[in-house]
């Protein structure tokens, strides 16, 4: 009869538990109902759709759908028109899930700019700019403003394709248009700025010109704006602030004020320092899987982390080294 039994369980297929947790209202402190929840899972074939639930009156939600193998799910939630995203690692526990939403609103009171840097990047056939912007959201509500946008941004006329990522608090990355205004060179951003710290990247392509110059506009009047180029080259303009370089790379780095400015160019990128044979690993052959085909913005992510840390490190000069005015 044990035999019996032990092989009946064997062969009956395993019941995987419930998906179960609560959405709780961060600007309220109370669960909050009615909310629309999707329960997704990146995998080969791309986003599987697991599951969709609304909360209940007290706030909490169950799916029964179980996440095949390790990897991770995405809950994407919606309350009051703005998007959010709670990432459940593999490891972390299925039961208890607390979802953090907010109430909206259109005013900007508790919105400030805390760092702001634009990379620029010269090659051949294109002068290449990165801008990397932290928006702090000290309040306990979304600001969400979709007539006038949730950030503003100047952009070059002759500007060729305008690419924007956006990261929120404790999340992924998604893509957003830059959406034009009634001023040619002014782009907005429509996307909710939740509380917490939310990182936008701004990158578009100009015309070289001869001499290399850029004109720009910094719009906001908070935080700080530091000018980056790669090592080898540096920058000339009024009202420019030269910092110490950054130490790893080198790269030289330059203080502006708000408003409009222009730079000039000058010199010639540093060939990258010799690597190090032993070092270096076997070559080998990555094959990725078809999801990075569906989300073309995760494919630049190692190198916006990569330069990301580099504008992190530069935006703030060492304690040793003081800021001289460029005369």
């Amino acid at each position: 009869m044990k035999r019996l039994l032990l092989a009946t369980a064997l062969l009956t297929p395993l019941v995987h538990a419930a998906i179960t947790g609560t959405v709780i209202n961060g600007t309220t402190g109370k669960p909050q109902a009615g909310v629309s929840i999707n329960l997704v899972q990146p995998g080969q074939q791309g986003m599987q759709q697991l599951g969709s639930t609304t909360s209940a009156g007290d706030g909490t939600f169950s799916f029964e759908a179980s996440p095949a193998g390790p990897n991770p799910v995405l809950f994407q939630s919606t309350y009051q028109t703005v998007a959010y995203s709670t990432l459940l690692q593999e490891k972390q526990p299925r039961t208890g899930v607390q979802i953090l939403v907010y109430d909206s609103s259109a005013k900007r009171d508790a919105i400030a700019v805390d760092r702001h840097g634009i990379l620029f990047e010269p090659s051949d056939k294109q002068l290449t700019v990165r801008e990397f912007v932290f928006l702090n959201n000290g309040g306990k509500t979304s600001y969400a403003d979709a007539v006038n946008g949730t950030y503003r941004f100047f952009v070059p006329i002759e500007a060729e394709k305008v690419n924007v990522s956006i990261t929120p608090p404790n999340s992924m990355p998604v893509v957003r248009p830059a959406e034009k205004t009634a001023d040619a060179k002014i782009r907005k951003i429509s996307f909710p700025i939740r509380p917490g710290q939310t990182q936008i990247e701004i990158e578009y392509g100009v015309p070289l010109t001869d001499p290399l110059m850029f004109t720009g506009e910094i719009l906001h009047k908070d935080g700080e704006t530091r000018l980056i180029v790669p090592r080898g080259l540096a920058l000339e303009g009024e009202g420019l602030e030269r910092f110490a370089p950054e130490p790893r790379t080198q790269s030289p780095i330059y203080g502006v004020k708000p408003g409009a400015f222009t730079v000039k160019i000058v010199g010639k990128t540093a060939p990258p320092e010799a690597e190090d044979p032993d070092s270096k690993s076997p070559d080998t052959t990555a094959h990725r899987p078809r999801v990075y085909d569906r989300y073309w913005w995760i494919m630049g992510l190692g190198l916006a982390i990569m330069t990301l840390a580099l504008f992190v490190m530069a935006i703030r000069p060492s304690p040793d080294s003081k800021p001289a005015k460029k005369k």
